[in-house]
């Protein structure tokens, strides 16, 4: 095949950084800036397996917290602080995520990781669903 090397080698996109609102500063009042990439395949398929039953509006907090690097949600020092805040509980990344974020900066994330993935979701219906 020709072209092998450009099918075991395709151009990915670079990871996306992104300042999610003002409610996420350092000491300094700067605003933190978040990181996600793109989710393997692999990885969808997990998630699918993972999230069999649940709403648009769940499965989505799964991909977001798979998908973000900063913050890393399966960080020890992260998950350590989150069970204090909640009487010990080890709270999975998608339960840490919907934790740290309102509603609408939930709604903001899935706009991103919608246009950063190229997904076909409409966010208007997950909007939508969250609502009901």
């Amino acid at each position: 095949m020709k072209n092998l090397k450009n099918f075991l080698h395709p151009k990915r996109r670079e990871n996306r950084r992104f300042v999610l609102s003002d409610a996420f500063v350092d000491d300094d009042g700067r605003p933190l800036e978040w990181e996600m990439r793109q989710v393997s395949a692999d990885e969808g398929v997990e998630i699918a397996k993972q999230t069999e039953g649940l709403t648009n509006t769940e499965v989505m907090a799964y991909y977001i917290a798979q998908s973000l690097v900063v913050p890393n949600l399966k960080d020890a020092e992260l998950v350590k602080a989150m069970a204090e805040e909640h009487n010990g509980k080890i709270m999975k990344p998608h339960e840490i995520l919907r934790a740290l974020v309102t509603d609408g900066e939930f709604s903001k994330l899935i706009r991103i990781w919608n246009e950063h993935n190229q997904a076909t979701v409409k966010f208007g219906d997950l909007v939508d669903e969250a609502k009901n």
